[in-house]
């Protein structure tokens, strides 16, 4: 699993743009927010029950406690999505496979770049 970590301005229906510390992780199926980083940003959607997820080591679990509509801008791509609000997490956000295909976001693991050449912004809610 490799990944790349850069700063993103990113907003939820709070209307407060923040800066978060995202991974872009190819390596995970969707994207994720601290419950700090959430908290900040949305109002979280809670879970009825927590949704564990196995970390990329195939030991450690986590809990998803619900989740977040998130606005992103990346150097001018538009990332609309929603991200699984975890219970615990060591960065503010990560980015991931999901979402990467979506926009059509490449990473570029040996210049530890990312590609927004392809990147497809929506203009409207996903």
């Amino acid at each position: 699993m490799t990944i790349i970590t850069r700063r993103l301005k990113v907003t939820g229906n709070k209307q407060i743009e923040e800066e978060f510390e995202a991974l872009f992780d190819s390596g995970s199926s969707r994207s994720f927010l601290s419950s700090e980083s959430a908290e900040r940003i949305c109002t979280i959607d809670i879970f009825d029950k927590p949704e564990p997820i196995i970390l990329g080591d195939g030991k450690t679990t986590v809990n998803a406690i619900g989740s977040c509509w998130f606005i992103a801008d990346l150097d001018g791509c538009i990332i609309r999505d929603d991200a699984w609000v975890l219970e615990y997490c060591s960065t503010d956000m990560i980015i991931g496979a999901r979402t990467l295909e979506n926009y059509n976001i490449k990473l570029d693991f040996e210049n530890d770049t990312v590609d927004l050449s392809s990147c497809k912004s929506m203009n409207i809610l996903v």
